[in-house]
C-alpha cells in the first residue's frame, strides 16, 4: 500500500494547491439534490482522479462531484475534493481534501489535507 499512500497524498496536496488557488474567489452553483458547488471542487477533483487514475488505470474512482467511474479491479478511491464546501464559500479556513482507498469495501486508506495551514494527515490500515 505504500505506492498507493503516496500517490493519494501527492494527489491531496494537487488538489489542495488547487483549492487555495480560487480560495476567495469562487461563485456558488446548486446541484441538483440542491447542495452546493463550486468551479474549485470540479478543479481539484479533475486533478486528483487524473492522477489517481494514471497511477492506477483499474482502480474505481468514487467522487464528490464526477460520480463513479467503475473500474476491474476490487479497488475504489473515494475522493471528497472540498469537504467544507459551505466553509469554503463563507471564506471559513475549516475545509479539506479528502481521499479514500477502499479494497473490498474496507477502507485501506485515508488521507486528509488542510490546505489552510499545510497539514495532511494520513493512516494506513495496520500501521
Amino acid at each position: 500500500m505504500g505506492k498507493e499512500l503516496d500517490l493519494a497524498k501527492r494527489a491531496a496536496l494537487e488538489g489542495g494547491k488547487i483549492l487555495m488557488k480560487y480560495y476567495g474567489k469562487v461563485s456558488i452553483r446548486y446541484k441538483d439534490d440542491k447542495s452546493i458547488t463550486t468551479e474549485a471542487d470540479l478543479a481539484s477533483e479533475k486533478k486528483i482522479k487524473s492522477i489517481l487514475k494514471g497511477e492506477f488505470p483499474s482502480y474505481s474512482l468514487l467522487g464528490e462531484e464526477f460520480g463513479l467511474e467503475k473500474g476491474t479491479s476490487y479497488y475504489i478511491w473515494a475522493i471528497d475534493p472540498l469537504d467544507g464546501t459551505t466553509n469554503y464559500c463563507m471564506r471559513n479556513p475549516f475545509f479539506n481534501v479528502s481521499i479514500a482507498l477502499a479494497y473490498k469495501s474496507e477502507p485501506v486508506i485515508g488521507v486528509v489535507y488542510y490546505p489552510i495551514m499545510k497539514e495532511i494527515f494520513y493512516a494506513e490500515k495496520g500501521k
